[in-house]
């Protein structure tokens, strides 16, 4: 999972390689990987963001179905947690894909074209 300070890492160094480079294929290629560590980046965010709702839904609701902690409702947060998180984290990257895929034409995003 990158962040965003190695998307900005991975930039900068393009940026100086880019200004020399002739081959167009080195720069799409170049072009390329900067664009999937930033889509690595988003999908790290979308992981954040998934645990977060997922535990502001489920740790709530847990404590409130079972006050006194017991292990089968413990186990069956975590469970809900897992499952809830990961619907989040689809939902959000199917989302976030088809709006890109969208207005990224004629080629889908993250994916090369060598025209």
């Amino acid at each position: 999972m990158f962040s965003g300070v190695e998307y900005n890492n991975d930039f900068e160094e393009a940026c100086q390689d880019l200004a020399v480079e002739r081959d167009p294929r080195q720069v799409r290629q170049r072009l390329m990987n900067i664009e999937w560590v930033l889509w690595e980046a988003i999908r790290g965010l979308f992981i954040q963001i998934s645990s977060i709702l997922a535990c502001l839904i489920v740790l709530p609701l847990t404590y409130l179905i079972s006050p006194d902690r017991s292990w089968v409702v413990a186990i069956g947060g975590l469970l809900t947690f897992l499952i809830l998180g990961t619907l989040i984290y689809w939902v959000c990257r199917i989302v976030f894909y088809f709006e890109i895929s969208r207005h990224v034409r004629p080629r889908s995003f993250g994916q090369p074209d060598w025209r």
